[in-house]
């Protein structure tokens, strides 16, 4: 397709009486040569829509890269951005020093950074912070922080703080680069309007480690994986809690009796991942694997609840041994969705 300007490929003949059409038309094209197309003012409404949608696909690095070659991008995106990855800087110079204002970031992620230390958590959470209004954070994977990072982020943030995820990373994955602690646990148990809580507890993390969280009036996702060797037992009650995850590799061992004795009243969504494998945790404890009896204790107490979703591995499994007609009946009678795997043997 010939675009609406060209270079002329050949002169028309001048006229005798030197019309300008003969001087400056092509004789390939019917449009004046050079052509310009009149563009439209844009609306501001549509420049921020069109700033929004571009922010979707620029994360935290590739945004500031760009930001610190082109000064335009910085003043219009940036101050925008409202997620903020730093898995791609190998240092937090330029991030702490005011040359990204991040005004409007409201999500940060720190994934396996490991730049990411109590030093920069407690200038994240200072009144000079970069990030002023951040609500949501994540520190997967970052090992060279600790509990009194925590500690200064849940006190600088205050009420803001409403996410905090320090989850398994691909990267940092193996129990002594998990740095929570049940000081860690503590001190988010302060964050008043934390409403999501997303953790692994490895073996440091003691069996009523989760207790502080008892009571705690705003959380309502508590998502746990567990790597540990000491059984954890679940806060007594929760009473906003709308959606419970519990995550075991084949060597955790967790108390699934404690799931008979919480009170969820609010619980609309389980998740269970039993990836128990008897043969390496001896003697084997009937409240150490998940039991059809404990789901029903848990399902009496939850009159909301509308989804369970089961994922059982190995045949050391109690649930993998039970006939479920019961639970599948009950499930029916109260019209929540029954989602259960069961599988023989780990991959």
């Amino acid at each position: 397709m010939r675009s609406l300007w060209e270079p002329p490929q050949k002169r028309a003949k001048t006229s005798p009486t030197g019309s300008p059409s003969s001087r400056y038309f092509s004789s390939k094209l019917l449009l004046p040569l050079p052509y310009t197309i009149p563009v439209p003012p844009i609306h501001p409404i549509l420049i921020d829509d069109v700033i929004s949608y571009v922010l979707e696909f620029i994360d935290g690095p590739s945004g500031c890269q760009a930001a610190a070659v082109s000064k335009a991008f910085r003043d219009a995106l940036i101050p925008r951005q409202r997620n903020v990855n730093l898995s791609g800087f190998s240092s937090p110079k330029g991030l702490l020093d005011g040359t990204f204002p991040f005004q409007s970031a409201q999500y940060l992620s720190g994934r396996d950074c490991d730049w990411v230390t109590d030093a920069f958590l407690r200038t994240t959470a200072a009144p000079t912070s970069p990030f002023p209004n951040i609500s949501r954070i994540d520190l997967s994977g970052c090992k060279h922080m600790s509990s009194r990072g925590v500690k200064a982020l849940v006190k600088g943030l205050g009420s803001r703080l409403t996410h905090f995820t320090q989850a398994s990373s691909h990267k940092n994955g193996y129990c002594k680069d998990i740095k929570v602690t049940e000081a860690t646990i503590k001190a988010l148990a302060m964050a008043e309007k934390l409403q999501r809580l997303d953790l692994i507890l490895p073996t440091k993390c003691r069996g009523e480690c989760l207790q502080v969280l008892n009571e705690h009036e705003s959380l309502e996702e508590l998502h746990l994986l567990l790597v540990g060797f000491c059984p954890i037992r679940l806060p007594k009650h929760l009473p906003n809690l709308k959606e419970l995850t519990i995550d075991t590799t084949e060597w955790t061992k967790f108390n699934w009796q404690t799931l008979e004795t919480v009170n969820y009243p609010n619980l609309l969504k389980v998740t269970i991942h039993d990836r128990h494998n008897g043969e390496k945790i001896s003697p084997l404890a009937p409240e150490m694997t998940l039991s059809q009896s404990h789901l029903l204790k848990l399902i009496a107490k939850a009159p909301l609840l509308q989804t369970v979703y089961i994922k059982a591995i190995g045949r050391a499994s109690q649930i993998y041994n039970e006939d479920i007609q019961l639970l599948e009946g009950t499930m029916k009678k109260r019209n929540i969705v029954l989602d259960i795997s069961l599988e023989e043997d780990f991959l």
